[in-house]
């Protein structure tokens, strides 16, 4: 699965649009006029009757990684009008904010004048996170995108100090607009294992991770049977009980973003090397019985080890596949639950991470169970 990421600039000027045309009207060389589409004919807000001006490619650049933000700008994106030389000290006494946090100006640079660089869940000196706002359930709008994403949204805007004089006069204007990072809010980890038919060979064991980069914050392990310690180098015998567990990185912002696994399916070969897929859960706590499947968390799931073919490939062919939903929210895993499918038929809801109920329940839910 692509795992995607979009980092966009917002324009300040967000009501209506109205289009006529004039004269170039914006606020430096850092920005540039938004026209009416195929004309020359620029738009302006329709309620402060001011053009509507958008960043140049070229002012700055947005860095969005699987925990992090970075920006570089130009000067130009934060003051009307300016002097360089005043406004890199300015900044240095007094910086431009990324939402709650600060930005600063970098020893070495290129380009641009200022940086900034937080992570998702970085927080400022009295606590609070650095981005404006999270924006769940937000579309893309690439054609044919149907993953839905999670914004980081965080508003920039200067400080006073570089448009005032020494007499405290304000001779310039601050400008203001926001950046995003869209993370997705699924995706797919995966775990290629060998397993073994008692009496066969044993060969090792060896772990997958996904190269996306939101897949690469996690892993899918395998487990001891007491869940005491990760056991990826072991192999599975047939018809044993088999724990595996989805793992963030320690830099991935798990304190602010929730996860848990949503379905995981067995792809494998049998001994005719044609293709098999076997779903073992779906909709979080929809449980094949057959495979005795079932989880004490969202994060894990344990299942009676199976394959598809008695050959060498087929034994080598397993890789159990699980995709992970992201949510920001204190409530946003119970609301995610309360308005997921029902189980397919042939599947049981085994309510057994804390918050559910305990007891199993059969599912009347239509399907054919595969």
């Amino acid at each position: 699965m692509l795992t995607k990421f979009a980092a966009t600039l917002i324009s300040a000027a967000s009501a209506g649009r109205l289009a006529r045309t004039v004269e170039v009207d914006c606020p430096n060389d850092a920005w540039e006029p938004v026209y009416l589409a195929n004309t020359n004919v620029q738009t302006f807000n329709t309620e402060t009757n001011e053009p509507i001006c958008k960043p140049k490619s070229d002012s700055y650049e947005i860095k969005c990684t699987a925990t992090g933000i970075e920006v570089d700008i130009k000067y130009g994106l934060l003051y009307e009008a300016y002097d360089e030389a005043t406004i890199a000290q300015s900044l240095k006494d007094q910086p431009a904010m990324l939402g709650n946090c600060a930005g600063f100006v970098p020893t070495e640079f290129g380009d641009f004048g200022y940086k900034f660089k937080v992570d998702y869940d970085q927080k400022d000196v009295d606590g609070n996170f650095c981005y404006t706002s999270v924006e769940s359930g937000q579309s893309s709008a690439i054609e044919g995108d149907e993953q839905t994403y999670i914004n980081f949204v965080y508003n920039i805007s200067g400080n006073n100090a570089g448009v005032t004089n020494e007499l405290g006069l304000i001779l310039s204007s601050k400008l203001n607009f926001s950046v995003y990072c869209a993370i997705p809010e699924s995706f797919d980890v995966s775990n290629s294992h060998q397993v073994d038919i008692p009496e066969g060979a044993h060969t090792g064991f060896q772990g997958q991770v996904s190269p996306d980069l939101i897949a690469a914050q996690f892993e899918l392990n395998k487990y001891t049977e007491d869940w005491s310690a990760v056991d990826n180098e072991s192999i599975v015998e047939i018809g044993s009980s088999t724990n595996f567990k989805v793992d963030p990185q320690d830099s991935f912002p798990a304190n602010l973003i929730k996860y848990f696994i949503t379905e995981c399916h067995m792809d494998g070969m049998n001994d005719k090397d044609e293709d098999m897929s076997y779903v073992i859960n779906h909709g979080i706590d929809c449980f094949s019985p057959i495979l005795a499947a079932g989880h004490s968390s969202p994060h894990d799931l344990t299942f009676n080890m199976f394959a598809y073919g008695h050959s060498k490939k087929a034994l080598e062919s397993n890789m159990l596949k699980c995709t992970i939903q992201l949510c920001v929210g204190d409530s946003c895993y119970d609301e995610y639950y309360e308005a997921k499918e029902v189980c397919n038929a042939g599947y049981i809801q085994r309510l057994s991470p804390a918050g559910f109920a305990s007891d199993d329940n059969v599912a009347d839910g239509s399907g054919d169970g595969n």
